[in-house]
């Protein structure tokens, strides 16, 4: 079992956070006493893997959510966009910082942190904050997206660079639109864009999201993306 501190994760929860990167050791069941200790942990399992999650399951983990994996394998014509005029998609503003960052701290409602109900709200609104606060000062990810509506921003989408044995890729890390212009077709421009400038230039893009969310199931699959795979995310808060 490789279980890896999360640094980032445990100076927003405020106590210690490790990731289970392996649910079995040389195909044995993981024994609860070779945990580190106190503190939240969390595993993604693939969805196949039923062996592991039950051994997990009796660890004192419990499924907070199953992530869905779209991709989109190129080459591909995805066809012309259909565009919402009064939004305009492009690199994120600067003057624009603390708009988007209020905005990733108040939209989300399906995401692992959300879904659990150990973690309180407040705090599960704060990661997202801070996720998108690194983006704005760069320290995480490619670039920040951001859609505007008459100069006002109205959402934004984070892209992380991604590779494996198919080729090199991109990857939509975050995408959130304002709760009062959700419905106008944000989301889509943003997933649009997105598309639309790395699809030339890679051998696929991806983008990951909660079964729960079922509107960003039909946004990706409207987009031309296709289910790749899906995992079991697993939480316990071990005191």
């Amino acid at each position: 079992m490789q279980i890896r501190e999360d640094p980032w994760l445990a100076d927003r929860m405020g106590r210690p956070v490790f990731r289970i990167e392996q649910a079995v050791t040389d195909g044995q069941p993981v024994d609860i006493g070779d945990l580190p200790g106190a503190g939240f942990y969390y595993a993604k399992l693939d969805v196949q893997d039923v062996g592991s999650a039950r051994e997990l399951t009796k660890l004192g983990l419990y499924v907070v959510d199953v992530s869905v994996t779209f991709r989109m394998q190129m080459p591909v014509d995805t066809g012309p966009a259909k565009r919402a005029e009064e939004v305009q998609v492009h690199d994120a503003s600067p003057s624009h910082a603390d708009d988007l960052v209020r905005i990733a701290g108040s939209c989300f409602r399906y995401s692992r942190f959300h879904l659990d109900p150990e973690i309180p709200t407040q705090l599960a609104d704060q990661i997202k904050h801070d996720w998108i606060r690194s983006y704005v000062d760069r320290q995480r990810g490619e670039c920040l997206l951001e859609a505007v509506i008459d100069d006002r921003p109205v959402g934004f989408l984070a892209v992380l660079s991604c590779q494996d044995e198919r080729g090199r890729g991109r990857a939509i890390d975050l995408v959130g639109v304002d709760t009062a212009y959700q419905g106008r077709g944000v989301g889509s421009r943003l997933v649009a864009h997105f598309v639309g400038a790395y699809k030339d230039e890679f051998d696929y893009l991806q983008v990951g999201t909660q079964i729960a969310n079922k509107p960003s199931l039909k946004l990706y699959q409207a987009a031309g993306f296709s289910i790749s795979g899906a995992q079991y995310v697993f939480h316990a808060h071990i005191n």
